[in-house]
């Protein structure tokens, strides 16, 4: 297997192709397992090395291009639970193994800074002596840039998390500039990343604003970082970070950003493009009640001239149109229409027409937002319209570059802990064919196969467990049906065995005994998903014997039969 160029090939001395991709051989004669070098994948690999992922059979879900993740952002008010829900689907290269990792919290030298692979470096907040425990969702370590394996620079694309003070962030949902933008404020080489965003905030951040600030500072200080894949452009993206009582939504660009609380009534969601507007920049300098920003993200954008930009606007300013690409010859297609369905989706009454590149930024919903809502949302891979369109060559939302999926319910209260109370549901490859599995805040250990894994096929590896029947269904659409009809019965089970668990852990919590409840809570969360990936693997059985055996009724699975 070669690796040097970014290239990876197969050759039977690769001693982690397992006889899976032998049975593809022999059955398929024919297909060559190769991977294709791409230049144009902005979206996931950041300044790490351009991996290149097409091929047939089992590889044949690589293919997927950048600019994909999507994010919904719900307010307490607009929720089913009552409480924030933030969730985003992480796209890019299907073979490109997740992680779920636990960072430990250690203790802090006065002074102590932390430097990231590309030269920044951040300190941690004054007073603080300890990090903060995290788990967070990286990709696999396909190029080292630390030699401590805690560190946020050894972790690409950590994606999101939580800490032990109950704080969530969800990044890297990459953007576009505009040139005006850019040439005022361009790229910086040792700026801030999106994909070094989790790392820099959750060891660090003890609420939802205390993230913003902390890293709006790092913004001000460093810029946003040359994008590699956009020469001559310098990174835009979005993020949330949420505690018990609120959502911040941030965008940032070169050395300016904009943030808004959404309001408890009120959703977002977004595919892709600069969505901030109506922004009140004497709220953002002045209370921060519901605004926070760069003392110059107003300022600057008058003096330069940027798009929309006029003096007057202290109370309405664009972000979005002023530092972003929000043209609707750019960005109608990939992501405007996946604001346009979430819209549909959340809010049916409120009639809005495809094709268009901008929808409103803050919406309420018809009725409140369930955790299975936005679960169905992340898997619908069509568009319906009741008028005549055409929505040939338009993005989206579930594909087979799905890379994970994660919805945060943000269940803490003044009764129950966040170590209960906060809770990830996390799907592995592309969620259409794919299972959420719960894992409660202060989960103490990764399940088995939930750090193995590169962007080769490998058996011992959670995130290929649930890619690889969806690859082998690809081709039979009575199969995929089947398969997705198993996960959607198996879901069910899951969404109630949560709920079970965390009753009991509430219940041993409130007898006086914390730990115990976090240490059953951590465990039955991890049995879950070791099952899970073991019924994954059992599904694959099932479509490789029955490809032997040219036989379609031989796949069809039963949940009953794993409970």
């Amino acid at each position: 297997m070669e690796t040097a160029s970014g290239i990876l090939r197969y050759s039977p001395e690769n001693e982690r192709m397992t006889s899976v991709l032998s049975v593809f051989r022999e059955f398929f004669d024919g297909f060559i397992y190769f991977f294709k070098e791409v230049g144009s994948m902005r979206n996931r690999v950041g300044t790490y090395a351009r991996r290149a992922f097409f091929g047939g059979a089992l590889l044949g879900l690589l293919a997927g291009g950048a600019f994909g993740c999507t994010a919904v952002f719900v307010g307490k008010d607009a929720s089913a639970t009552g409480h924030p829900l933030v969730a985003r689907m992480e796209d890019g290269a299907s073979a490109v193994s997740k992680y779920l990792v636990v960072t430990p919290a250690r203790e802090l030298q006065p002074g102590e800074t932390e430097v990231f692979y590309n030269g920044l470096e951040w300190g941690y907040p004054e007073g603080m002596t300890k990090s903060l425990k995290f788990f967070s969702m990286p990709d696999f370590c396909y190029e080292d840039h630390s030699e401590d394996s805690w560190d946020g620079g050894l972790w690409p694309y950590s994606a999101a998390g939580v800490n032990s003070e109950g704080v969530v962030i969800t990044a890297t949902e990459t953007e576009d500039r505009n040139d005006l933008s850019n040439v005022a404020d361009p790229g910086t080489p040792n700026g801030v990343e999106e994909c070094m965003i989790p790392a820099l905030v959750l060891p660090r951040a003890r609420t939802a604003r205390e993230g913003i600030l902390l890293l709006g500072a790092a913004v001000e200080k460093y810029g946003s970082a040359e994008d590699p894949y956009n020469e001559g452009y310098g990174e835009i993206a979005g993020l949330a970070i949420a505690d018990r009582d609120e959502i911040w939504y941030m965008e940032y660009a070169g050395h300016q950003w904009a943030a808004v609380r959404i309001p408890d009534d009120m959703y977002v969601v977004n595919g892709n493009i600069t969505r901030i507007d109506g922004f009140d920049v004497e709220d953002a300098l002045g209370e921060q009640k519901n605004f926070m920003g760069s003392p110059g993200v107003y300022s600057f954008a008058v003096e330069h001239n940027l798009p929309g930009a006029e003096p007057g606007q202290e109370k309405n300013f664009d972000f979005a149109q002023a530092y972003g690409d929000v043209s609707d010859e750019n960005m109608a297609k990939g992501s405007g229409i996946r604001n346009w369905w979430g819209h549909r989706w959340f809010s049916p009454s409120v009639k809005q027409e495809p094709g268009k590149a901008r929808y409103p930024f803050l919406m309420k919903p018809d009725k409140p937002i369930s955790v299975q809502d936005i679960m169905a949302f992340f898997g619908s891979d069509s568009y319906t319209y009741e008028e005549d369109f055409d929505f040939e060559g338009y993005r989206v939302i579930s594909r087979k570059s799905n890379m994970e999926s994660h919805i945060f319910e943000m269940g803490e209260t003044d009764s129950v802990p966040w170590q209960i109370g906060v809770v990830m549901w996390m799907g592995l490859g592309p969620v259409m064919d794919s299972v959420y599995l719960p894992f409660h805040g202060d989960i103490q250990a990764s399940p088995a196969g939930y750090t193995e894994g590169t962007d080769v096929y490998d058996s011992t590896s959670a995130s290929w467990a649930f890619r690889s029947p969806s690859a082998l269904v690809r081709q039979n659409s009575e199969w995929q049906k089947r398969l997705r009809n198993f996960w959607g019965e198996y879901q069910k089970d899951l969404l109630v065995q949560q709920k079970e668990s965390a009753a009991r852990a509430l219940d041993i919590w409130n007898q006086g005994d914390p730990e115990k409840a976090v240490a059953l809570l951590s465990q039955e969360d991890v049995a879950r998903a070791e099952k899970a990936v073991a019924v994954a693997r059992a599904l694959e059985a099932q479509l490789i014997t029955a490809l032997a055996m040219e036989d379609e009724d031989a796949f069809d699975p039963k949940v009953e039969d794993f409970r």
